[in-house]
């Protein structure tokens, strides 16, 4: 599976290209699916079947956008904590208009159809089935799908730090193109 931290890129990619009012609010988009992963093993669910109704299209254009939503102030605030930022978290969740919410769909969106390139098990019609939908699995083979994708969307993540570290004037900065601004 492409690494939680790797589905980054494409918030990162709609942002620059669009200028969302709040990227963090795109990264955890594209993110939140993966909580649902953790909180399912933990109960009981196993690979691959610990992924659930935030794995699904449906979920990514409702539900996936609203959870963050409400995750992105309280994130907001841990990363002014940590790295003494000034800003006001108002001034980002204010700003939210339409074209977020559009941007945050797409970022969420993405998550469910890289997965589902690669994956063993993807329940991206859940509600209405629990059957895994493997049509768009590369090569009809999850393990090479996984390599593949592993490491084009590694290789991207690398790269867009490298090209961030280079054009930050701190490490302050730094943080900040890659996560808030």
């Amino acid at each position: 599976m492409v690494f939680t931290i790797f589905h980054y890129t494409i918030p990162y990619f709609l942002h620059k290209r669009f200028k969302s009012s709040c990227f963090l609010y795109l990264i955890l988009s594209s993110t939140i699916q993966d909580l649902e992963v953790m909180a399912m093993f933990f109960i009981g669910y196993l690979p691959p079947y610990n992924r659930g109704f935030l794995h699904s299209f449906l979920a990514s254009l409702t539900i996936d956008p609203i959870l963050a939503l409400f995750l992105t102030p309280f994130s907001l605030f841990l990363i002014k904590k940590i790295f003494n930022f000034s800003y006001s978290i108002k001034d980002f969740i204010i700003k939210l208009n339409f074209k977020d919410y559009i941007l945050s769909v797409l970022s969420s969106f993405s998550h469910v159809l890289i997965d589902s390139l690669h994956h063993l098990y993807n329940p991206v019609f859940m509600p209405f089935t629990k059957k895994s939908f493997n049509k768009l699995l590369l090569f009809n083979d999850w393990v090479k799908a996984s390599f593949i994708m592993q490491f084009i969307f590694g290789a991207l993540s690398i790269a867009i730090l490298i090209y961030e570290s280079e054009k930050a004037k701190s490490f302050k900065a730094f943080i900040e193109s890659t996560l808030i601004k």
